[in-house]
């Protein structure tokens, strides 16, 4: 099987300077780390360390073990970059023979901080069938229950406000998600394809994200164990 993500789940990368490994977070099934094309600090994947398709042939477990971490994350870009606010993504499917609107065919959540509110913006740039959920769980039946070939996954985290985008027709071009994301966190055009991490990755930004989140771990950590002590 040729899936990058597997090698090494994805956690050491090949940087103008040599080999990195960017890993800022894992437990037994998700490994958590900046993405190549992080056009904004703090833009990061949840990779899950087993090759799966999508989400949505995670467990249960793996399910309730992505929805602390990503809140585990929001609470990390509170301290680390000050942001209120978190959005997730993910371009799925749920067959193996279907075409994905995702670059790799390996399940991973993007999430990336904000400072500023952008969920109604966000919101309603989204064309085509949207359905809401209050969780990852119920996203992930909603698209069982709907018999969605193809889905993006979308999710404002501060809110816990989650949406399922119908994309059993192909309506949506690949990395579509970061097109917007990137045309709304930037306020920069699309056309300059920045948000195209092979054509313009941004490893400064990689790099600054895995220092700065892991030293913000640690801390969190530090005061936990102290914390633990004195009981």
């Amino acid at each position: 099987m040729n899936c990058v993500f597997c090698e090494d789940n994805g956690r050491v990368c090949l940087l103008p300077n040599g080999n990195y490994d960017r890993t800022i977070y894992e437990d037994d099934s998700w490994l958590i780390y900046p993405t190549i094309g992080a056009f904004v600090e703090g833009y990061i994947l949840h990779v899950l360390k087993r090759h799966t398709i999508s989400g949505f042939e995670c467990s249960r477990k793996e399910i309730n073990t992505l929805s602390s971490n990503i809140r585990l994350f929001y609470n990390t870009y509170r301290k680390a970059y000050h942001a209120e606010y978190a959005y997730i993504f993910e371009h799925g499917n749920t067959r193996a023979d279907r075409i994905s609107t995702c670059c790799i065919d390996h399940t991973h959540i993007h999430m990336l901080p904000s400072i500023i509110d952008k969920q109604q913006e966000i919101k309603d740039a989204i064309r085509g069938s949207i359905y809401p959920a209050s969780s990852l769980s119920e996203c992930y039946q909603i698209i069982k229950e709907k018999g969605l070939s193809a889905y993006i996954l979308w999710g404002d985290v501060s809110r816990q406000k989650y949406y399922v985008i119908d994309d059993s027709r192909g309506l949506y071009p690949s990395q579509y998600m970061r097109m917007l994301m990137y045309s709304i966190l930037t306020g920069k055009s699309i056309s300059d394809y920045g948000w195209d991490w092979r054509k313009n990755p941004c490893y400064s930004n990689l790099i600054r994200t895995s220092e700065k989140m892991k030293s913000s771990l640690m801390v969190r950590h530090s005061v936990l164990d102290v914390t633990k002590r004195s009981d």
